[in-house]
């Protein structure tokens, strides 16, 4: 274990060597440990000498970081506190933030807190004030990886590219963005200006049991969870999303559009535009379960089908409640449901077809 004791440490830290563990969770035994001596008592405030845009580069496998207040660099252009290369590394109770202002709010330019390229075991960390709390990137070797993001507290994730703010992200590489076996789980997003969670292009990621409220109250349009314009097989569970505007600009709970061949099972949103939107978008849109969630006081409508193309939409258990409407499918739209409330009844099917039906029911609950 390295041990670093109070005051501020400056040129950044670069880890190449490792240690031994079969998992990030391992214990430290198996690990190489780099460690503050008390919390937010060791200050890491710099960047590498031979890249300035990176504060902690870990190269090695079965690193753990933890317990420093880390800064991301004051540098124009893109840079990130910690950039992970390495495989099975922990990152945890730590406190990242950029405080700087050679990152401006237009153009692409990103102060982000954490960029995982292997997988590693984020946890705990206190991250604010930044354009990307935690990303996950597609693997050089073209695969994703299985990280586990859970437990980690993001907000006023305004900073840099405003149209990229978002507490979590997951892309691909250049090749693939198969993320199967990862989770974003238990965490807390608030502040937030363009998504709490955004999949962009990537397979197989679970996001579950995450708390999004209070987005920036100057962002156009935010929205808790977009899993992803060209996204399939992501598994959304158990999420919450509180605080959203209920009028003006586009404020979605869940914007579904391009998403395939996914399932969205006992989420809670209390507030925005739409709860659920839904369209082909850039990808397709189709082939799309939603079960037991519960989406109340959106004020255009709970669940919007916006494009007639879209196929295969199964509603299933939900209880939908919405100002102008509970549901609103598009002309030539066509969606399959059973066993859903719809709390006003009004005007639910808009154009559309609503096939089934069995065991719904009407009005307050």
């Amino acid at each position: 274990m390295v041990v670093f004791l109070p005051g501020r440490y400056q040129g950044g830290l670069r880890i190449r060597n490792g240690g031994t563990c079969q998992s990030a969770s391992d214990d430290d035994t198996r690990k190489i440990v780099f460690q503050a001596a008390d919390s937010d008592a060791v200050v890491l405030d710099g960047s590498l000498p031979a890249d300035r845009k990176i504060n902690i580069l870990i190269a090695g496998n079965c690193i753990a970081i933890r317990n420093f207040v880390v800064k991301v660099p004051d540098i124009a252009g893109s840079t990130v506190a910690i950039l992970n290369l390495g495989r099975d590394n922990e990152i945890a109770y730590n406190h990242i933030a950029y405080d700087g202002n050679l990152v401006p709010t237009s153009g692409f330019a990103h102060a982000d807190g954490i960029v995982l390229r292997n997988r590693a075991w984020v946890h705990e960390n206190r991250i604010h004030s930044v354009t990307v709390g935690v990303s996950l990137v597609g693997h050089g070797t073209g695969a994703g990886h299985r990280s586990v993001v859970e437990g980690n507290v993001v907000f006023d994730v305004n900073k840099g590219d405003l149209e990229d703010a978002d507490c979590f992200k997951a892309v691909k590489n250049t090749t693939n963005g198969d993320f199967f076996g990862a989770i974003i789980r238990g965490n807390e997003c608030y502040g937030w200006h363009d998504d709490g969670f955004d999949g962009l292009d990537t397979r197989n990621l679970e996001v579950s049991d995450n708390f999004f409220h209070d987005p920036d109250p100057f962002a156009d349009h935010p929205t808790c969870i977009k899993p992803g314009y060209y996204s399939v097989n992501q598994t959304i569970i158990g999420n919450r999303c509180l605080g959203l505007p209920r009028k003006g600009g586009q404020r979605y709970c869940i914007d579904a559009q391009g998403t395939q061949s996914s399932i969205f099972e006992g989420n809670y949103c209390d507030g925005g535009t739409y709860g659920i939107y839904l369209q082909r978008g850039a990808g397709r849109g189709n082939n799309n379960r939603f079960i037991r969630n519960t989406i109340i006081n959106a004020f255009e409508a709970a669940f919007f089908l916006a494009q007639g193309g879209v196929k295969g939409t199964i509603l299933r258990d939900n209880t939908f409640s919405g100002t102008v409407r509970d549901m609103l499918i598009t002309s030539g739209g066509t969606v399959t449901g059973s066993g859903n409330r719809f709390l006003n009844d009004k005007n639910n099917k808009g154009f559309g077809k609503y096939l089934g039906g069995q065991n719904d029911s009407k009005g307050p609950l």
